[in-house]
């Protein structure tokens, strides 16, 4: 297909087949000398309808394709390892028959904080969120299954604009990121968590 300005679009097979025949000349994550060329000719194509691609630009950044796994160890101390040791032992319950095994979990809650980006047309805002879930399991109350998510609850609270802008004008009330201290996070807890467990 080609475009107003005379340049030919690739169709998504052509681009796949532009992508093995890279992958193939390509040595450690680099391409080898007159590849994009190579290829633009197996296409009938310019070569620099090749180099205008994401696959090249893909290829270009992270050098090479591999996994999104991290190796990254904590850095823990011998204080750490046993405290961690000590919290998971404490799950162990010694059974009537001399076995053991750990308890069901269904009177806990997990908590975590995390930072996520809220989308903005002027920036990019780090909100943190509370998230809380629990083991899922089936409520012979309510004759229903319980999925496990307790709930997710942004940091943010409601402040006059400081200025005028485009978009709104000054002392409008908008959602801005909340600073997140201790008596905020527990105010969180016991405000939305603990009402959200007594809801569900």
């Amino acid at each position: 297909m080609a475009s107003q300005s005379g340049t030919r679009h690739l169709t998504p097979a052509e681009r796949r087949t532009a992508y093995e025949l890279l992958l193939q000349s390509s040595s450690n994550g680099r391409l080898k000398y007159g590849a994009l060329k190579d290829v633009a000719a197996h296409l009938k194509c310019h070569w620099k309808t090749i180099s205008r691609t994401s696959i090249v630009r893909h290829m270009q950044e992270t050098k090479r394709l591999k996994s999104r796994a991290s190796y990254i160890k904590p850095m823990l101390t011998e204080d750490n390892t046993r405290a961690r040791l000590d919290f998971a032992k404490s799950f162990d319950r010694l059974m009537p028959s001399g076995n053991h095994a750990f308890v069901n979990m269904n009177e806990y809650v997990h908590v975590e904080v995390a930072l996520r980006a809220a989308k903005s047309k002027q920036f990019i805002t780090q909100v943190m969120f509370l998230a809380a879930v629990a083991r899922p399991r089936f409520d012979h109350t309510k004759k229903a299954y319980f999925d496990g998510k307790v709930g997710v609850w942004p940091f943010v609270v409601v402040q006059p604009a400081k200025r005028n802008s485009k978009n709104r004008a000054k002392g409008t009330p908008a959602v801005v990121p909340q600073v997140v201290d201790g008596e905020v996070y527990k105010k969180a807890i016991i405000d939305k968590t603990t009402r959200a467990l007594t809801a569900v």
